[in-house]
């Protein structure tokens, strides 16, 4: 399996970025509860077409948007439980069936609440199953640390805890709720050992190109996690 770290190394900014190019470090992020398979095709067909790196969506659709995908470079991300608080017996089936399926990495969300409490082995080990489990298929994982709500003693702690488990890639959030921030994405990499410092971080949530610029170029993100792709193009030269 091409590590994830030799992929982020090979993939920094080199100056000015254009539509194709900007367009190659974008995910487009479909964790909506209604989302429909016409919706999952449309996501992937624009993916497909507007030069973006992945589609992250629920488990549940990750078969369709394989299959819309297919033959393309645009990577299948399935958010195994969408949310911290899910089980850890329901996020290790749900990485399972998403692996099955055809998903190409794993979103699994660090629990702030855990974290906060104490649960830190019991989380480590939840993690580690399932990266276990990725990696024996091919399959990436990265670890969702909801760095907004976080302060910054617990990003660093999640960061450390997510990589000691086996992670392949940090993403700061879903973007859902909240905008990533430069800070965030600095904070998460600096937090990191220097013989993970090649490890990947994405920054989750912009709003604009000028917001994902300010990601990728003064964060140092590898790629920026964003639910509208067209707006965050809008505007931006070829």
């Amino acid at each position: 399996m091409v590590t994830l770290a030799a992929t982020f190394a090979s993939t920094q900014p080199k100056g000015g970025r254009s539509l194709i190019e900007l367009a190659g470090r974008l995910e487009h992020v479909l964790l909506g509860p209604g989302v429909t398979p016409g919706e999952v095709d449309d996501a992937c067909a624009g993916a497909v077409e507007a030069g973006l790196a992945a589609i992250m969506v629920r488990p549940g659709v990750v078969l369709r948007a394989v299959a819309a995908s297919d033959g393309s470079h645009v990577e299948v991300v399935a958010a195994v439980g969408g949310s911290g608080t899910v089980p850890g017996g329901a996020r290790l089936g749900g990485a399972r069936g998403a692996i099955a399926a055809g998903a190409g990495h794993l979103a699994v969300a660090i629990d702030p609440s855990r974290l906060r409490g104490g649960d830190l082995a019991a989380l480590a080990g939840e993690l580690a199953g399932i990266c276990h489990l990725a990696h024996a298929a091919g399959v990436h994982v990265r670890a969702v640390l909801e760095a907004h709500l976080l302060d910054g003693g617990e990003l660093a702690a999640a960061a450390r805890l997510a990589i000691g488990a086996g992670a392949d890639a940090l993403q700061t959030g879903f973007g859902v709720l909240a905008h990533a921030s430069s800070g965030q994405v600095l904070a998460t990499r600096s937090a990191l050992p220097p013989r993970h410092a090649a490890v990947g971080v994405i920054a989750g949530g912009a709003g604009d190109a000028s917001a994902a610029r300010e990601l990728l170029e003064r964060g140092g993100a590898w790629r920026v996690a964003v639910l509208d792709p067209a707006s965050v193009l809008r505007g931006v030269a070829v």
